[in-house]
């Protein structure tokens, strides 16, 4: 369990390093952190299992760090979800019963998503270029793209449940608009919508500034949608 220990030890000192504003060593932790759960994949999981779960046979607990006021940017008139996740070992879950489980963390994708913050931070703070945007919405569709792999768990429900699914939608969303896409901005933003209203317990665990912000930007798009077609 050493190499699970580091990764989760790297995840987390990547979130302190985001919350204290230092957005490259936040990215340096980050990729270590991919780059030991890559070998961990490699080690305990067959290529063809590799390809199937993208998860390690372990149950995780994920949170934000506990009351901390994260400093939840606005770029003009949208909100940046900017809560990363520390991520540590349930001691209180059998480990040969996980894979078995509907509701787990993906550990790629947290991971992934943290990486994507610390990007997306630093291209806000220095008003970066059009290519480093781009950049941080690869990384996003990366995080994504990692929720969707885990077979147990549908796409619908994964929406629900997982607090970074919100994070992803909503701060594509913005990157989107940033990028002037605006139909894929839409999407990202109606979809959030949906997924706020359903009220689910992922949703609820939300800060009030959080849910506000994500609420803002949903409306927002709307409102951007009714002054186009009048």
């Amino acid at each position: 369990m050493d190499i699970v220990k580091s990764i989760l030890e790297k995840n987390n000192e990547g979130v302190k390093c985001i919350r204290n504003g230092c957005y490259d060593d936040a990215r340096q932790a980050f990729k270590i952190a991919l780059s030991l759960l890559k070998k961990f994949y490699e080690r305990h999981l067959s290529n063809q299992e590799s390809y199937k779960y993208r998860h390690p046979p372990l149950d995780l607990v994920a949170c934000t760090i506990p009351n901390f006021q994260n400093k939840n940017l606005c770029y003009g008139a949208h909100y940046i979800y900017q809560n990363a996740l520390l991520a540590f070992l349930d001691r209180n879950s059998k480990t040969e019963d996980v894979l078995k489980r509907k509701k787990r963390v993906c550990l790629t994708a947290l991971i992934t998503f943290n990486l994507s913050l610390a990007y997306h931070c630093k291209a806000h703070d220095q008003f970066h270029s059009r290519s480093d945007y781009i950049k941080v919405l690869r990384l996003y569709k990366s995080a994504w793209n990692a929720l969707q792999t885990d077979p147990s768990v549908s796409i619908k429900e994964q929406m629900s449940s997982e607090v970074v699914a919100l994070g992803i939608l909503n701060n594509m969303g913005v990157v989107f608009h940033e990028l002037a896409s605006y139909e894929h901005a839409r999407y990202c933003f109606t979809t959030l919508r949906h997924v706020l209203l359903s009220k689910s317990a992922s949703v609820l665990s939300l800060t009030t500034e959080a849910r506000d912000g994500m609420v803002m930007n949903a409306l927002f798009q709307e409102e951007e949608k009714t002054a186009a077609a009048a």
